[in-house]
């Protein structure tokens, strides 16, 4: 007997091939010979791929003469390195709905390129295609290269209202009591000072008295200078006291510091951080969710309950509700101000680096949805408070006299340690201070002499040929590193990577180079 199989050989589609036979005993183990043995080697076999305009996956140029020109990308990058590995060719061609497909349809069709291979049309596809139940029974899956998680994508926070921002330093319950303090302390203080002229019976003014107090009281907390004092009695004087600390040292410093740090870093509104916080803005602000057809993330909408059923329904209101790919959708992002996408996390953070060339956007974390793409602010805020830090000393050295007996020595000292001390505090704790960074070739000198730093460059290259034969701090900086153990490192991407798990090392190399490593491994480019 002869034993013939139709997967016997890698380069010849449905061949019937002698791979074994039968004379007594089997001539070879086992019956069928194991693919890995036959697909090693494709004997240069082409295969027909479709290919979609999916950056960063693949780039397509599509032609005016229907052609098209793949440009690169990571998968293409990919299916390069395996075709010289396994040898074999492919051609790569543009699907009829450039789409990848979601499911098999009540008509018994499955369209886009998982369709294509479904009615055995094209080989394979390559591509960021998310495993799910519908496309499971069509079509099988590779081992993943990439594990992509979803989020969805929507326009920055705004800031808030500046014609606002003198009630927003406390929250709405807060002002209600800061009202009704400012109402009792000056019937308290006319209660003080009256309440021996009940058992003493001597006449006395009391509306002007009560006038007197609350207008008294009602200066301490518009921290207003008030010469004039309802009593002079001690205990008056105390209770105006108590008055002065709460009203200056607690309402009218948290006031301030609040106020302070609203300016320093203005306020804005609250992000869309959960689908939860996505479905509300959806019911009660007019946002609108967009999502890329025949995409896992509209058969998860479609077919999905609880969250993902009411983000369809209120979907089906709009009147754009998919998008030819993700790009488009970040696109109308970009042009619209309550349009949110959702979509792969790598393509978003791919399309958003790529288009908004600095804007500020916002992906909120959506349970293992995560990404985060916010703009970075410079630190003028905590270099203004160290410039201003002298100027408080030197204020207060000025105050010489005062009037301790009298409750305006509170307002005589206001400027200084009402308004610039908790101004400083306030700012440095919305943004702490960091230290000095090292911006010059002469602050690396001295962080390498005086604080034990380090530097590495990469062998033969020309930055180690700078500092070999370099002068003047170039060459200070060769000696410096005659005392270290490691000087040389094979590539960039091994000196980053020191970076990374030593905090007192350096890295010498091209910028480019370097600004590619970081943005790559998410480092401090100085």
């Amino acid at each position: 007997f002869r034993i013939y199989y139709n997967q016997g050989t890698p380069d010849r589609l449905n061949h019937l091939t002698l791979v074994n036979w039968w004379a007594g005993t089997l001539y070879k183990s086992p019956v069928l010979p194991p693919t890995d043995k036959v697909y090693h080697n494709f004997r240069g076999r082409v295969f027909e791929v479709p290919v979609l305009h999916a950056p960063p996956w693949h780039f397509v140029k599509y032609n005016n003469d229907n052609t098209i020109t793949v440009t690169g990308g990571r998968d293409d990058k990919l299916l390069a390195l395996m075709s010289r590995k396994l040898n074999f060719k492919y051609r790569y061609y543009d699907p009829p709905d450039r789409s990848q497909g979601s499911s098999i349809s009540s008509n018994g069709t499955f369209k886009g390129t998982l369709g294509l291979i479904w009615k055995r049309k094209a080989d394979f596809f390559l591509g960021d295609v998310t495993m799910t139940w519908e496309r499971l029974q069509a079509v099988e899956f590779s081992f993943m290269t990439l594990a992509d998680s979803g989020a969805f994508l929507t326009h920055a926070p705004a800031k808030l209202s500046e014609t606002l921002a003198i009630i927003r330093p406390f929250q709405w319950e807060v002002w209600p009591l800061v009202f009704a303090t400012l109402l009792v302390t000056g019937p308290a203080l006319w209660i003080v000072i009256a309440a021996p002229s009940l058992w003493q019976r001597r006449e006395c003014d009391q509306l002007g008295l009560f006038s007197s107090c609350c207008w008294f009281t009602t200066t301490l907390f518009l921290r207003q200078s008030s010469s004039k004092e309802p009593s002079s009695t001690h205990k008056a004087r105390l209770v105006s006291v108590l008055i002065s600390l709460g009203a200056t040292y607690v309402i009218g410093d948290m006031y301030s510091a609040n106020l302070t740090s609203l300016i320093a870093k203005p306020s804005r509104e609250r992000p869309i951080g959960t689908l939860q916080a996505l479905e509300e803005a959806m019911r009660d602000y007019g946002y609108e969710l967009v999502v890329e057809s025949h995409s896992s993330s509209l058969a998860i909408l479609e077919n999905g309950t609880g969250v993902y059923g009411r983000l369809a329904n209120l979907m089906r209101r709009q009147r754009v509700q998919r998008v030819r790919n993700v790009e488009v959708g970040v696109r109308l992002v970009l042009s619209h101000r309550r349009v949110a996408v959702l979509g792969g996390r790598e393509t978003l953070y791919y399309d958003t680096e790529r288009l908004t060339r600095g804007w500020v956007f916002e992906v909120p974390v959506v349970h293992v949805m995560a990404s985060s793409l916010r703009n970075t602010t410079g630190d003028w805020s905590a270099l203004w408070i160290v410039d201003s830090s002298p100027v408080l000393w030197q204020r207060r050295r000025n105050v010489t006299s005062l009037d301790c007996s009298s409750s305006c020595c509170w307002f005589t000292t206001k400027s200084v340690l009402e308004t610039i001390f908790p101004a400083n505090l306030t700012s440095l704790i919305a943004k702490p201070s960091r230290e000095r960074p090292i911006g010059t070739l002469q602050a690396l000198e001295e962080a390498m002499r005086d604080y034990g730093y380090e530097l590495v460059v990469e062998s033969h290259s020309s930055s180690l040929a700078i500092l070999e034969n370099g002068t003047g701090v170039y060459g200070r900086l060769a000696n410096l590193m005659r005392r270290q153990r490691v000087q040389r490192v094979r590539n960039v991407e091994v000196g980053v990577r020191l970076v990374l798990s030593h905090r007192r090392v350096a890295v010498l190399g091209g910028r480019e180079t370097l600004y590619y490593d970081t943005e790559r491994f998410g480092i401090l480019l100085l």
